[in-house]
């Protein structure tokens, strides 16, 4: 496989040769590679409505280009955002995001630009993680309980953990701070019920 900085010299000359094709003039101002995609800001050198409809919809043709399952293409006001999935996808770990948690406002993962996205957990007490396989829930869910546990005292954090894969979770198994790990339904329930008291 090629590397990441080809990888991107390779999209960055097929992304310019379909704009151009398609009569667009843009101009490149920044590329970041987040988590899971690569983002590439560009900026129309003669915007109108007619070459805003053309760039918003060359996501199909990209993705079949790139040779990836989808690119998404928004209009924001620091440009056009060309979001195509990464080769090599940077989970932050989770000490990465422990360093940006603070109290209870909870690092929950990373944007497109590599920025910290946070949920305050007194205002918002509840997470729902909800995607498809392999994009990082468990590690997210993994991360947020090392930060929690990391910055808070003992008392204030406690918590179980409900899921079929057990196996995900034994290192937390053990920790003072951890109820219990259930992975049968009507046990998981239960601990629900009891949490909601």
């Amino acid at each position: 496989m090629a590397t990441l900085v080809q990888w991107l010299a390779w999209v960055e000359r097929r992304m310019a040769a379909i704009i151009v094709g398609e009569g667009l003039r843009c101009g490149l101002a920044e590329v970041k590679q987040g988590p899971l995609v690569v983002t590439f800001r560009v900026r129309l050198l003669d915007p109108n409505p007619l070459h805003l409809r053309k760039i918003l919809a060359l996501a199909p043709t990209l993705a079949q280009a790139f040779q990836v399952d989808g690119v998404r293409i928004t209009d924001t006001a620091s440009g056009i955002l060309i979001e195509i999935p990464s080769p090599q996808p940077r989970t932050p770990t989770g000490h990465q995001l422990a360093q940006y948690t603070q109290g209870l406002r909870v690092t929950i993962g990373m944007d497109q630009w590599r920025c910290p996205v946070f949920v305050d957990l007194m205002h918002h007490p509840t997470l729902l993680f909800v995607g498809p396989p392999r994009r990082g829930k468990t590690s997210a869910m993994k991360s947020i309980l090392y930060a929690l546990a990391h910055q808070q005292p003992p008392h204030q954090v406690r918590y179980a953990i409900i899921s079929q894969r057990h196996t995900d979770w034994l290192a937390f198994e053990q920790a003072g701070r951890c109820f219990g790990v259930i992975n049968d339904p009507q046990e998981g329930l239960k601990v629900l019920e009891w949490g909601a008291g």
